[in-house]
């Protein structure tokens, strides 16, 4: 970490963090406090150096620097959420500056334990889950605020992101809101922390362009960012083309008297081909989808509780044509679908000789309006952006949660316990649990246990959508598990290791089954669906000792996953296809001309489960390895790369029968203006 104020009573505040993967607290002998601020999520951390020291937040406060090193630091909750959460893996800012990738989805194929399925290639369209989860069972955060999309967790990934404005990436596990069965997703974005514009330029085979740019403004207590791309392309194959389009800013304003603001809103449209996304029947499918969010967040201590308030809205506009050019007889006309998300949270915070105390509440709604689901409309409302096209049906649902945690500090012993109750409109009063142990073992090795329980609601398309081949469920009702976690985690100069073990114990899980003697399929709540898994993860860096060392960095990382179900149905659509195994292989090495150097990205991907072929016939899906390679010169202002996707052109599928591109090479410039 780096840019520290010294304070008295040798208390530390942390302007930001270092984009060095080693950087630490490890030098720090004699600190009883740190206070880490400028956390774009806002999550409180605990690190035990060798003084046991509690981490709490504090984004008030800037000044000079001096320079520390890192010692083992494991995440707890955010103050942008009212939960206890860890951090389990994460992507740092370096390595997504120099990973292979095309996407926001590209990058998360790399974290450890999450399985990414696209259907359309560039963030098109992608379902992303968690240790064995479902994508429905997946959280979606923009800088610690959930966005998750209430229709379909698959447009949780609609987000204004593009590559250059992502500073992080993190797995999150933990007491959670609802939707965050198998985990959460906390995507994090510059901030403006310095002053700075950079300009991107790439493009590549089947006619790939991708332009974007980024500009940032720090000013004492105000910082700005914004950013806006575009990226197109004809398709790799037919009615694969897409066009999409982005802008989002963040604004950051700090003040002693009133306390610190921060807001974020965003644009994203896309539209494109989506050969066979449903249905291999209709090829020439298509969508345009429309995103709209934003959200506004304080934060103020007063007499030592620190407060916080959220508010936070977002729209989803969907239109999906079954038929893109000539319609059959029968067809009456497109879907469309409006989500609207609105919610507004606030907790209190304070920290005693013992520990951390939160509570917290949060009010969220949830509305959708569509022509296929929902109830019968008095008034049909019209459809924004369409021509006399209106909405029909409807469905609302008010959700109200509160949260209350403890922490205590104990020597190198640390525990933690927190409950929730979760209230609907439509379903009764849930309570949730959960209680985190950690254990220091010297100042570089920690143990930790936990035990949580999270849930999740029934989507709108869960509870509404009937086609031909489907029928839905209005009487589906909420999903709960419980995870048990044992793990242990290493970080010593140059090497980072970590080991975990855990299951998950489903109940009601939400699915699309068949059932036996009907011809259609069904959403259906699982007796139960168990889920046991172990991740394996090492990373060495030679570069800690020798900047000039060929292999600057190595990572490895493996991850096994068990799924078992009982309820008397067969024919799973999304539970029981997840990644058995996952192999992750990351090397970074130096070329032999200078500032020239090469990242690989490789993994081998072996999923359970069939799926149906654009023939018809059902297979089994086969071993995948993929290999993505990014190689850079970089000096001053600019940065020129080229990088192949799937480099030897594998042949393969993230989700039913649908052909994902083979090989795809492009290149491109970065030009950055201080």
């Amino acid at each position: 970490m780096k840019e520290v104020t010294k304070r008295k009573s040798y208390s530390f505040c942390f302007r930001r963090w270092s984009r060095k993967p080693y950087a630490s607290f490890l030098s720090v002998t004699k600190l009883k406090t740190f206070k880490i601020g400028v956390l774009s999520v806002g999550i409180a951390l605990v690190s035990m150096s060798k003084q046991d020291v509690l981490a709490q937040v504090d984004s008030m406060e800037f000044g000079k620097t001096i320079v520390l090193e890192e010692s083992l630091v494991i995440g707890r909750r955010a103050d942008a959420l009212p939960n206890m959460v860890r951090v389990v893996s994460l992507l740092s800012n370096g390595e997504i500056k120099e990973a292979p990738a095309q996407s926001l989805n590209d990058l998360l194929r790399y974290l450890q334990s999450v399985d990414i399925r696209q259907r359309g290639p560039v963030g098109v369209q992608a379902d992303v889950s968690i240790r064995g989860g479902s994508f429905e069972q997946t959280q979606v955060l923009l800088n610690g605020v959930n966005f998750s999309d209430p229709q379909t967790g698959h447009y949780s990934l609609d987000l204004p992101v593009s590559l250059g404005m992502v500073s992080k990436i993190e797995v999150l596990q933990g007491l959670s809101a609802p939707g965050a069965i198998g985990g959460a997703l906390n995507i994090v974005t510059e901030t403006g922390i310095e002053n700075e514009a950079a300009i991107y330029i790439s493009g590549g085979q089947h006619e790939y362009l991708d332009l974007s740019g980024n500009a940032s403004l720090g000013k004492k207590n105000f910082r700005s960012y914004l950013s806006a791309s575009r990226q197109r392309s004809d398709g790799y194959t037919n009615n694969t083309d897409f066009d999409n389009t982005s802008a989002f800013a963040f604004l950051q304003y700090q003040n002693k008297s009133i306390g610190s603001f921060e807001t974020q809103f965003g644009y994203q449209r896309k539209m494109y081909g989506s050969n066979g996304f449903y249905s291999f029947k209709y090829p020439d499918q298509f969508e345009a989808v429309r995103t709209f969010l934003g959200s506004l967040k304080w934060q103020k201590e007063i007499n030592n509780i620190r407060l916080t308030a959220i508010a936070y809205h977002r729209q989803h506009f969907d239109r999906f044509e079954l038929f893109r050019y000539e319609w059959a007889d029968w067809y009456t006309g497109h879907n469309y679908h409006q989500a609207l998300t609105t919610g507004g949270e606030l907790n209190a915070q304070f920290a005693t000789k013992i520990g951390l105390t939160t509570v917290a509440v949060e009010l969220r709604n949830e509305h959708i309006y569509s022509n296929t689901l929902g109830y019968d409309m008095d008034d049909p409302r019209k459809v924004p952006f369409e021509n006399d096209i209106y909405y029909t049906k409807h469905a609302d649902r008010n959700t109200l949660r509160a949260f209350a945690s403890q922490s205590l500090e104990l020597g190198r012993f640390g525990i933690t316990g927190g409950v929730s109750i979760h209230h609907s409109s439509d379903f009764d009063a849930k309570v949730c649990f959960a209680l985190d142990s950690r254990f220091q073992l010297g100042n570089s090795t920690i143990l930790y246990g936990a035990v949580n329980q999270s849930l999740r609601l029934p989507t709108f398309t869960d509870l509404f959508y009937t086609t031909a081949t489907h029928n839905a469920n209005p009487n589906l009702q909420p999903e709960k598990a419980t995870t048990i976690e044992l793990g242990t985690r290493y970080v010593k100069s140059s090497i980072k290791a970590g080991a975990s073990v855990f299951y998950r114990m489903g109940r009601k899980t939400i699915d699309w089954m068949y059932i036996e003697g009907e011809d259609k399929s069904q959403s259906v709540n699982h007796a139960e669906v168990n889920v046991a898994g172990v991740e394996l993860s090492g990373q060495w860096l030679p570069s800690f000792y020798n900047k000039n060392s060929f292999i600057q960095s190595i990572g490895l990382s493996y991850t096994y996953i068990n799924i078992d179900k009982s309820g008397g149905v067969s024919g799973s659509s999304y539970t029981l296809d997840q990644l058995r195994h996952k192999v992750s292989l990351n090397i970074e090495h130096l070329l032999g001309l200078k500032n020239l150097k090469a990242r690989w990205r490789l993994n081998l991907l072996d999923r359970m489960g069939n799926y149906v072929s654009a023939s018809g016939s059902t297979e089994p899906y086969e071993v995948v390895f993929l290999a993505n390679l990014r190689v850079q010169w970089q000096k001053n202002m600019f940065t020129i790369f080229a990088e192949a996707m799937n480099l030897f052109g594998e042949t393969y599928f993230d989700y039913g029968g649908i052909t994902q591109p083979k090989q795809w090479l492009s290149a491109g410039v970065v030009v950055r203006f201080k």
